[in-house]
């Protein structure tokens, strides 16, 4: 086997575990926010509206969580008659729902966090922070990557909705 063929199967064996990965994780995280009682989806977007310091229209929620503005109204109703965010006409512009997370929603945000943490330091058992912050760099430089083709391709002129990325920073 030449060297090139050698770094090709090493790529996409890390390609793999990258894929398993995340699978992994989506499904544990569904597992242990399993019981909440709402969906992936929603629980998604009331995370990210606890978020954000100013409230978001639903273009900018539909935009950051990648779906339709319509998946966005459907999303936001299902909360609402769940009695976990109240949506009231904006005081500046008649055109513009405000959203408020309920305290019914703030009990789930606290129960996820406390869940996520979790979820956090299980990933990272037996991984020494040095291990953590050389796979924080290296992802880095694979979103970098990503990220520039994507904007060479016109996909996502406006950059993708990811961490910052600073290859510059030490450890």
């Amino acid at each position: 086997m030449s060297q090139e063929e050698s770094f090709e199967k090493k790529r996409m064996e890390a390609i793999k575990r990258l894929i398993a990965v995340h699978r992994l994780h989506r499904s544990f995280c569904e597992h242990r926010i399993g019981g909440i009682g709402i969906h992936r989806g929603q629980h998604q977007m009331l995370m990210y509206l606890a978020r954000q310091k100013e409230i978001p229209s639903q273009k900018q929620i539909a935009d950051r969580l990648e779906i339709s503005p319509a998946a966005v109204a459907v999303m936001l109703k299902k909360l609402e008659n769940g009695g976990y965010v109240e949506r009231k006409p904006s005081k500046t512009d008649n055109r513009y729902n405000e959203i408020f997370i309920t305290d019914k929603g703030r009990q789930i945000i606290e129960q996820s966090t406390q869940e996520f943490s979790a979820i956090d330091q299980i990933m990272f058992e037996n991984i020494s922070e040095d291990e953590i912050i050389e796979l924080t760099k290296t992802l880095d430089k694979v979103c970098l990557n990503i990220k520039q083709a994507l904007n060479r391709d016109h996909i996502y002129p406006d950059g993708l909705h990811m961490p910052k990325v600073n290859l510059s920073e030490k450890g």
